[in-house]
């Protein structure tokens, strides 16, 4: 560990600090098989990653929206099937 607080060898770029929350381990083992991760910090990571995506992905849809993009709705009751 570096004077910073970052972990040597980190797999991303950022600013990794040390935390300690309190978490709900069922909602981490469901996150986890989701994900395909194998850590908890893996799976934490992805799931922030996830998160942030999903903005962006929201942000460039609202984008799309405003310069008169017409984006159909594929699944018109909500369903998947």
């Amino acid at each position: 560990m570096t004077s910073g607080g970052a972990t040597v060898g980190a797999k991303k770029k950022g600013d990794v600090r040390r935390k300690s929350f309190l978490l709900d381990q069922v909602k981490i083992d469901q996150a986890r098989i989701c994900l395909g991760t194998k850590t908890d910090t893996e799976t934490i990571e992805a799931a922030l990653d996830l998160a942030s995506f999903g903005r962006l992905l929201a942000d460039g849809i609202e984008e799309l929206a405003r310069r008169g993009v017409v984006i159909e709705e594929v699944y018109p009751d909500g369903q998947l099937d």
